[in-house]
């Protein structure tokens, strides 16, 4: 009786099994047909290429605007010469006109302003202020200097740049007639003797001051108390 019950459980376990999905033979070696589609004939992820591990080129630096010192002309009005400070382009002098903008405007090359186009010069003997006066017949002028790329200035007659007259203080050229506040702080007026100053407040005297950097020495009007 025991060995009838064997045989049934034997009989059992090896019947067909529909959701088998092993086995052998050649019903299972049909699933290989499905990797016709891979030309090298095997199961594995077509190769995509290794990643590029390869490392950056170094990127260069970023172009400074200019190297300190050197100077450039603005490109757009009014004119006016650059000086390179910490790798940028910085207003040095606004140039000055000259008789007529329409005839003679500003004008600017090589990094310096130049005398306006039939400027009369204004150093007859000495620079003076005065001069532009007599010239011109219009105190719009001021007497102003221009470096003349021989180690010097020369002195034409320029329209005035700012509303500050002789011996007033100032941080910049730009708040002088003359375009130039001296190392005194002082707005510079040429002058050649005493009558070159306009009050009896003022003197004429040696004074210093640096234009588009050159170091110019000159008489000026200065306070004299």
């Amino acid at each position: 009786m025991r060995s009838a019950w064997l045989a049934l459980l034997l009989v059992g376990c090896t019947s067909a099994n529909p959701n088998w999905a092993g086995g052998v033979g050649s019903g299972g070696n049909g699933g290989s047909g499905g990797n016709g589609g891979n030309p090298t004939g095997g199961s594995s992820a077509p190769d995509l290429g290794a990643p590029d591990l390869a490392p950056a080129a170094d990127l260069a630096p970023a172009p400074t605007g200019c190297n300190d010192g050197e100077r450039s002309c603005s490109s757009s009005a009014p004119a006016s010469s650059l000086v390179c400070a910490q790798g940028q382009f910085a207003n040095d002098r606004t140039c000055p006109a000259g008789a007529s903008m329409l005839t003679s405007p500003p004008a600017c090359a090589g990094g310096f302003c130049q005398p306006p186009a039939g400027a009369p010069a204004c150093n007859h003997p000495a620079p003076n202020d005065d001069d532009c006066f007599s010239l011109l017949s219009s105190y719009s002028f001021a007497c102003e200097p221009f470096v003349d790329g021989q180690g010097g200035v020369s002195w034409f007659c320029g329209s005035a740049i700012g509303a500050n007259g002789a011996g007033q203080s100032c941080k910049s050229g730009q708040e002088c007639r003359s375009g130039i506040c001296d190392d005194n702080g002082l707005c510079f007026r040429a002058c050649d003797s005493m009558r070159g100053c306009p009050t009896g407040s003022l003197d004429c005297r040696s004074v210093t001051f640096v234009v588009e950097g050159q170091t110019v020495t000159a008489d000026g009007c200065v306070p004299n108390n």
